[in-house]
């Protein structure tokens, strides 16, 4: 095993100073990625996807699995093979969704033993293919899609095919011979068994690295036929199945993601074996004559046969022109470009993961006058991209294709850049032939403002057909380019057997022509030593980023799971052959040690540092078992060690550079850099590598070369709860015995998605996040971060195996073509807390379905705004967190549309014209509702300066705040209220001047909020008292003039009922007097002690709040410059505990219950209040559980309302009083 997980030493707690704030930040940073989760995960596995369209269902062979015969004469798997199935291996072929039969791709002395058994009876599997792959099989699955879109050298596109195939004979046994030595994952395919979780093993010349046992679990076979709409059969289509995205998350977390890939035989017959069990499936089918076609919502059950019709799309037409600019001294049009190769890419996600196939599809070279027609073009937006000799790559702008329709493409006209020659030579000056050349092909560093303009056209430029980067010629000469963007120019370039190199070209400095050296490396030898035996050390793996590749075939030195070098020597001796030249680091690893570093190895081309002594240490060891809730083992759960001290994690698992020069290429560690709540997925899909072991039949585990310290263990399996068990001291070298790790069912959520009138939404996706487990910076964070449900027919749902604790839940669906976009404008966002091992029902009504369709063109000035994006919010929302979000792309034209609204006031805020501009609209209950938007044209100017100087102040937050605010409630609604609500903001500049533009008319309050910082001359200034500004239509108020003054400042004391200072209490000023947007915050010291800086003279409300007590309040305090404030005293009360009972209308108690109390006097929650919320929120307390009952805190004597919510279903009690000396009060709650 490798060095364990880490943890920071201390785990850095929310700050006290402004935990308002604090709360705030924490909430709009989760809610952030909550809103664009889908864009997230879709980015980062591009070719999934699902939506409403249903499977068109043949029907379910019996269950003795015998489903050749279903299809009637569905060929035998066995003689499925691909033609050429055997071209790239030497031995026998048999059935292979890769095409690749038995036999030997990188070939060596290793060899391996082992067995495939089916985990639940202990039986043998013969007839199994067995695979030793570079990577985990999703990863084979997803480079070996990706890798012919990058514009690599075709000798790179191997990397992901098998290192080795063999087959399993009686009871499963299986063995490789002749292989190269390393540490290869194991996968397995066999029609009715899919492998539990990917596995490693060594693949040594001692064959000491077996036998291994792989284990299986029941599967199920996709049987098919791709037919047309008049019935005939697509004969030779290529087929692909994959997950969806309603399944995407469930797949990655039980390790059965896969892409499965094979093709239709002349009856437009296919059969796909070993799909893993599950609903949310789909196939894509390409061939020449039709569009890319889906069939959607497939469901494989465990041992069975799944029949499955694929019916073909006729796909549309487009039809456009490709342009050349006009040379500047003609001054006349553009004129067209004959053989200007052109080809489509998809925006919606469904099609894109077949985009190779449909840019081959739609490839086309343009006539002499520069037009283009291609046909079955896959229904949906979809752009064009063009290329030609001697100019930049170029794209439409995106177009809308029906099925049978014809198109129109706008006029592409492609620009030009500079063009670079050169030559590459070594270090003698010899020509180096066959070099590869690389450069960007569109400019990066340009900032689009196209809003919500999402297209995946610019990464698949180097994809287009006609488009090939060049290699040296044997002269080592190049010519390269034209170039996007501004100099310098990046040039990549690389062959086997030498250094990479890149080249940063500065045309005004260098020219038109270049000349590249590249350096052939170097070689290290040394040996490995056991430092306390002074044995060596015989088994070992080397690791290093400074390797030069020798051949384009073999896993590359960036590979992070197989790229090292595996080392079997009795005198630990070893020798890297190619290492670049410099100073070189090598890591090495080995069982049971922990892993050493060696750095500044110096190596000259051509030249072997010799030498070089490695001196390891044992590391510890940590045995124990996995067991369920009765104290069961639990077989094949992933358990791996989470230590502290070395600063790998900070906050949310964001990797430190550890000294590394930023830009500096390493070794990718994805168990180190992915945020530590995806450790759980990780696991699942093999890519925590060597970092986890796996519990056996009896669910004992056993984890070596563990460092010493204290440390967490933490196991994963997909059917449980990830447990953790912490608080361990490891001595050095010593053996920890005896440790249980207990992994629990879960809480989990379940319930219905239906739209505003109670119909059911089939298909929804409901993603369920935590922010808390996000935030990572603890053990409690691994693993448990996001959950996924997906509504069946009825609209039903359920999550499982979820981790206490507070989450935002997005429904969601995505249009046929799963464009992007589509999912901002059908999103339903919620929050809900899931108590300890309890199920909460939690009932999502999509206000959008059902409602009214809102369009219309977006205008500034007269002129139709060509591009953005429009995030509509309404704070009428009845859900728990106040506000409704929906999201709009504003196209061609200044059009857009959402597709359903439900009817009340919103906020439209329109971004990328280079400014965010806000305007009201009132959506009617409608079918739909033309709306045209018009920029406003008022504005506000002016400039903030100091009252005595009259020096600029800069930095300062200037809020302009309509007087008449939409009453808003929930988490955020409540929370954006407090801070201004529906305000525009903006900061005053270096001058102090600040301007605000396309203001709509109306009644303002302008706030001026200084900065927190002090002056230079060391004082600070406190805020501006707010202003009331009238704007009439197209007006612009100018001249105003701010003038701050010098702050002034508040001292006091918190202390308990007993006179005890209490430290970290929380304290905040509130304007008594006068409008003020935030109040001032600060926290006690250890001795009780707060200071408020920054107060402008007036008369305050101060509060202060910590756990366990009643908050204090003082009202009235009088802050003046004339007069020196006296300290203040907060005593908090000793409170009365405020329980709420929270039942249905049944009668029976609800979980997962929130509730407030608030004064019924106070206007709005307090500050302290406020916080107190969103933390207990994030941690998942102050929830109902099983009994209902519901902890509201403690709080002083007075008159209360209480308000209570658990979905939709809300509940409000008034009047409740808390008498002086009660010491505990409970109310009783019934939501509707």
């Amino acid at each position: 095993m490798r060095a364990p997980l880490s943890l920071p030493a201390q785990i850095p707690a929310m700050s006290l100073r402004s935990p308002d704030r604090s709360c705030r930040g924490a909430a709009i940073r989760a809610l952030l990625p909550l809103v664009a989760l889908l864009a997230a995960s879709l980015a980062l596995l591009l070719w999934w996807g699902n939506s409403p369209e249903r499977v068109e269902m043949a029907g379910v062979a019996p269950e003795n699995g015998s489903g050749a015969a279903v299809v009637d004469g569905l060929a035998d798997p066995k003689a499925a093979r691909l033609e050429g199935a055997t071209s790239v291996l030497h031995g026998e072929g048999i059935a292979a969704r890769s095409g690749v039969g038995v036999g030997v791709r990188l070939a060596g002395p290793g060899r391996l033993r082992g067995h495939v058994i089916v985990r639940a009876n202990g039986d043998g599997v013969p007839g199994a293919r067995v695979e030793l792959l570079p990577m985990p099989p999703i990863g084979a699955d997803f480079f070996s899609r990706v890798l012919p879109l990058t514009g690599l050298d075709a000798g790179f596109m191997v990397r992901t095919e098998p290192v080795a195939v063999a087959e399993s004979g009686e009871l499963g046994a299986f063995s490789f011979e002749g292989v190269m030595e390393g540490t290869w994952y194991i996968n397995v395919e066999s029609p009715y068994h899919v492998p539990e979780t990917p596995g490693r093993a060594m693949v040594l010349a001692s064959g000491s690295g077996g036998p291994v046992e792989v284990f299986v679990r029941a599967a199920g076979v996709v049987l098919g036929v791709v037919r047309r709409r008049d019935g005939s059969p697509v004969g030779g289509a290529k087929v692909v199945l994959e997950p969806g995205l309603g399944r995407l998350v469930d797949s990655a977390r039980d390790g059965s993601m896969r892409m499965f890939e094979t093709f239709a035989d002349g009856e437009g017959r296919f059969r796909l074996p070993g799909v893993a069990p599950g609903r949310g499936y789909e196939i894509s089918a390409s061939a020449p004559g039709i569009a890319l076609s889906h069939a959607l919502g497939i469901e494989v059950r465990p041992g069975r046969d799944t029949q499955v019709v694929v019916t073909a799309r006729e796909g549309g037409s487009l039809t456009g022109r490709v342009l050349a600019p006009a040379a500047e001294d003609e001054g006349g049009a553009a004129v067209p470009i004959a053989g200007a190769h052109i080809g489509v890419v998809p925006r919606g996600l469904r099609d894109l993961r077949l985009a190779g196939d449909l840019l081959r599809a739609t490839h086309r070279v343009t006539d002499e006058e520069g037009r283009f027609a291609t046909d079955h073009v896959p229904p949906g937006e979809v752009d064009v991209l063009c290329y030609a000799p001697g100019y930049l790559i170029g794209r439409s702008e995106g177009v809308l294709v029906s099925d049978g329709g014809t198109g129109e493409v706008a006029d592409i006209e492609l620009a030009t850049g500079p063009i670079v020659t050169g030559r590459v030579v070594d270090s003698s000056g010899g020509p180096i032939a066959d070099v590869n050349v690389h450069w960007d092909l569109v400019d990066w560093d340009e900032r689009d403002e196209g809003g919500l303009e999402l297209s995946f056209a610019p990464f698949l430029s180097q994809a287009v057909e006609g488009f090939v980067f060049p290699k040296t010629a044997v002269d080592g000469s190049f010519s390269a380019g034209p170039f996007a963007g501004d100099a310098p120019h990046r040039i990549d370039l690389y062959k086997p057997t030498y250094r990479d190199k890149r080249h940063r070209w500065k045309p005004e400095e260098e020219g038109d022509e270049i000349e590249v050296v590249l350096l052939q490396g170097g070689g290290v030898e040394g040996v490995v030593m056991d430092r306390e035996r002074a044995e060596p050390v015989t088994r070992f793996t080397i690791t290093t980023s400074d390797r030069i590749e020798l051949t384009a075939d073999a896993p590359g030195r960036l590979n992070p799971f197989t790229g090292g070098q595996l080392v079997e020597d009795a005198g630990g001796r070893f020798r890297v052959e190619a290492v670049q030249p410099g100073d070189v680091r090598l890591t090495f690893q080995a069982e049971g040690y922990l892993p050493a570093t060696v750095e500044d190895i110096a190596v000259a081309e051509g030249e072997t540092a010799r030498g070089v002594i490695v001196m390891m240490s044992a590391g510890g060891v940590v045995r124990g078992r996995v067991v369920d809730s009765l104290g069961v083992g639990v077989p094949g759960a992933h358990v791996t060690v989470l230590t502290k001290g070395d600063g790998r994690f900070s906050g949310g698992g964001r990797r430190r550079q550890r000294g590394r020069e930023q830009g500096e290429r390493r070794l990718p560690d994805l168990a180190r850099d992915m945020p530590p709540a995806f450790f759980g997925f990780a696991a699942g899909l093999g890519l925590l590598g060597d970092e986890t072991v796996r519990s056996d039949g009896e669910g004992a585990f056993e984890l070596t070369g563990v460092p010493p310290g204290e440390l967490t263990v933490v196991a994963f399996h997909p059917d449980y709860l990830a447990g953790r068990v912490g608080e361990l001291v490891l001595e050095e070298q010593g053996v920890l015995e005896g440790v249980v790790v207990g992994l629990l069912d879960g809480g989990g959520i379940f319930g219905t998605v239906e739209d505003r009138h109670g119909r059911p939404l089939p298909d929804s996706i409901i993603f369920a996040m935590s922010p808390a487990q996000f935030a990572g910076g603890t053990t409690r964070s691994v693993g448990t971060g996001l959950y996924q449900g997906l509504a069946d027919e009825l609209g039903e749902y359920r999550i499982e195996h979820m981790a206490p604790g507070g989450y935002f839940v997005v429904a969601t669906r995505g249009d046929s073509a799963l464009n992007p976009i589509s999912f901002l404008t059908s999103f339903d966002l919620e929050m809900v807390t899931v108590p300890p091992e309890e199920d909460v029902r939690f009932d999502i009504v999509d206000e959008s379905a059902g409602g009214t369709r809102v369009f219309g063109v977006v205008t500034d000035r007269g002129e139709e705004v060509e591009r953005g994006g429009i995030t509509a919010l309404c704070f009428e929302s009845d859900n728990m967190l106040g506000v409704d979000v929906k999201m709009a792309r504003v196209e061609a034209g200044g059009k857009y549309e959402f597709s359903g609204l439900a009817p009340g006031e919103y906020q439209f805020r329109i971004s990328g014209s280079g400014r965010e501009v806000r305007v009201s609209v009132d959506v009617p209950d409608l079918a739909e509702y033309r709306c045209d938007l018009f920029f406003p044209e008022g504005g506000v100017e002016g400039r903030v300066a100091e009252e005595v100087t009259g020096e600029p102040v800069a930095g300062c937050e200037v809020v302009l705040r309509p007087t008449e605010q939409v009453e808003a409630g929930g988490l955020i609604g409540s929370m954006l209220q407090r801070a201004g609500g529906a305000v525009y903001r903006e900061r005053t500049d270096a001058e102090g001047e600040f301007a605000f533009s396309s203001v709509q008319a109306g009644e303002y309050e302008l706030h001026v909020r200084a900065p927190s910082s002090p002056r230079e001359a060391g004082h600070r200034l406190a805020s501006a008292e707010p202003r009331t500004l009238e704007l009439a239509e197209r007006e612009v108020v100018r001249g105003i003039e701010v003038s701050l003054r010098a702050a002034l400042a508040l001292e006091g004391t918190v202390r308990d009922p007993e006179g005890v200072p209490v430290p970290g209490a929380f304290v905040a000023a509130s304007r008594q007097d006068k409008d003020d947007l935030q109040p001032m915050r600060a926290s006690s010291d250890e001795a009780g002690e707060f200071r408020l800086e920054s107060l402008a003279p007036g008369i305050y409300t101060i509060t202060a709040a910590s756990g366990g007590f009643a908050p204090a309040r003082k009202e009235g305090v009088a802050v003046s410059a004339q007069e020196e404030p006296e300290a203040l005293e907060l005593r908090l009360g000793a409170g009365i505990e405020v329980f709420a009972l929270v039942q249905g209308p049944d009668g029976r108690p609800i979980s997962g219950a929130r509730g407030r109390l608030q004064r019924t006097a106070a206007d709005g929650p307090d500050p302290a209040q406020a916080s107190g919320t969103f933390r207990s929120f994030f941690s998942g307390e102050g929830a109902t559980g099983g009994d209902g009952r519901l902890f509201l805190g403690h709080h002083g004597p007075g008159e209360y309302e209480l308000s209570v919510w658990s979905g939709l279903a809300r509940a409000t009690v008034e009047g409740v009083v808390l008498e002086e000396g009660a010491k505990q009060v409970e109310v009783s709650v019934t939501l509707d």
